[in-house]
């Protein structure tokens, strides 16, 4: 019995000077930029424009993956047309109205940005579709 507590004594000790101290050990992970999910890419526009000089939603357009300017307009490579709406809903209001809309919110009101190349049917247009995905306001009570 005093033979196998000193070989258990000795095993501990060759475990200790053969087990080393690592120094601290920083795992860093970001989050995609851009998801597709049933024919929707998600995109995280705020991730995208962090560090760039922009300070509302029409500009932060600009630099969505795709996005083209076509005379003024918005549009996507590869799309004939492009249709943009707020939260899903489609909007009655005229273009020039939709964008100064978008140029006068302010960025940090932007959650994400859904592209869709092939506007589904409760959307009631026809070609390509950009929903602007803004953040809800929270209410306050006093």
């Amino acid at each position: 019995m005093m033979i196998s507590s000193l070989q258990a004594v000795a095993m501990t000790e060759a475990t200790d000077s053969m087990s080393t101290q690592l120094d601290e050990v920083v795992v860093k992970g970001e989050r995609p930029q851009v998801k597709s999910h049933d024919g929707v890419m998600v995109v995280d526009l705020p991730a995208i424009i962090k560090d760039k000089p922009v300070t509302n939603i029409l500009e932060a357009l600009g630099y969505l993956p795709g996005v083209v300017d076509n005379n003024g307009m918005i549009g996507l490579a590869g799309a004939s047309s492009v249709t943009v709406v707020i939260n899903g809903e489609p909007t009655n209001m005229p273009v020039q109205n939709l964008y100064q809309l978008l140029y006068t919110t302010p960025i940090d009101r932007l959650k994400n940005v859904e592209v869709m190349y092939t506007a589904p049917a409760a959307y009631h247009v026809n070609g390509a579709v950009i929903n602007v995905v803004l953040k809800t306001l929270s209410l306050i009570h006093i």
